[in-house]
């Protein structure tokens, strides 16, 4: 168990999973929090591990500067350390990534003394979003976790704020669907691109309301054009993907979606012609070129260009 362990590694980048793991360690071992930030190399985070407490009480001392794994000086002292480790503290070192080439990486890996924190991407992220609303009580369908990603992002730090939102609005409502996350999740970038895109060539006004909300976001005209000009370009491989005679499902795997979120987008897709779709691009990539050689105002050319599509 971590807990048994004097010293281990987290290391990946996935900062949520990790920093939870910390919380869990501390309350199983009921050992406070310290933070070091300085380069250290083994001997001084030995001396620290060895120096009592006199007011915080047993420690975690969790060392966030990871130079300390590529140097190989020093080494030795983890190894006598590890035979009498101190009984009041606990080293947890964390790391983005790891050089195996390195001594000490190796050592602390043939010990099983590290642990990976990944990303979580894909089918992973939406069992975690499941298993997460499972345990407070609620069920939740394939379309509603599907859509709540794809407007929050994959972030496990934002999607749980929005889920813990569940908790607080929708106690009784233990059967989650989409409408359900519609007046809960936050008016972010995310968002808001999700629903200009979603609504771009059915809605004027939802699609206008996104990008007014994008605006007092104070979002940058290049970045909201650069997501149109990238979904445009989804829906020409759609069409050659169509035109292939692939299905919907194939189509969605091809392009790595779930097939809630490529459902729609597909069907845009058989609706509008190639012709279509590339003076569209064109479109956005005239006005991008406009905006970036200073021959118009940002707001007012992707606001008409928006407002003159049918």
């Amino acid at each position: 168990m971590q807990k048994d362990l004097p010293i281990m590694i987290y290391y990946g980048e996935n900062e949520y999973e990790l920093n939870n793991s910390i919380n869990n360690l501390m309350i199983e071992t009921g050992y406070a929090l310290k933070e070091i930030n300085d380069g250290l190399d083994f001997q001084d985070l030995i001396d620290i591990l060895n120096t009592p407490s006199l007011f915080e009480g047993n420690l975690i001392y969790k060392i966030t500067n990871d130079s300390i794994l590529n140097d190989d000086r020093n080494f030795d002292v983890i190894k006598e350390y590890l035979a009498s480790p101190s009984p009041f503290s606990k080293g947890v070192i964390i790391a983005k990534k790891i050089d195996f080439r390195k001594k000490a990486p190796k050592f602390f890996k043939e010990n099983k003394m590290m642990t990976e924190f990944p990303l979580r991407k894909g089918g992973d992220l939406r069992r975690w979003v499941k298993e997460f609303l499972w345990h407070h009580g609620y069920n939740i369908t394939e379309d509603a976790v599907a859509y709540l990603i794809e407007v929050v992002g994959e972030n496990q730090i934002m999607i749980e704020n929005e889920m813990k939102k569940i908790f607080i609005y929708e106690p009784d409502h233990k059967n989650l669907v989409i409408k359900d996350l519609d007046i809960l999740i936050t008016n972010n970038f995310q968002s808001n691109i999700f629903n200009l895109l979603d609504n771009m060539f059915t809605d004027r006004g939802k699609m206008i309301s996104a990008l007014e909300n994008l605006f007092k976001l104070k979002e940058p005209i290049i970045l909201i054009i650069y997501m149109i000009i990238r979904d445009l370009r989804l829906i020409v491989q759609m069409k050659w993907y169509l035109k292939e005679k692939y299905n919907d499902d194939k189509i969605a795997s091809l392009l790595k979606m779930h097939p809630y979120v490529a459902k729609k987008k597909i069907a845009l897709a058989r609706k509008l012609s190639f012709a279509e779709v590339f003076k569209y691009l064109q479109l956005f990539y005239d006005i991008e070129e406009k905006i970036k050689s200073g021959r118009g105002e940002g707001k007012l050319l992707l606001k008409s260009t928006l407002l003159s599509i049918k």
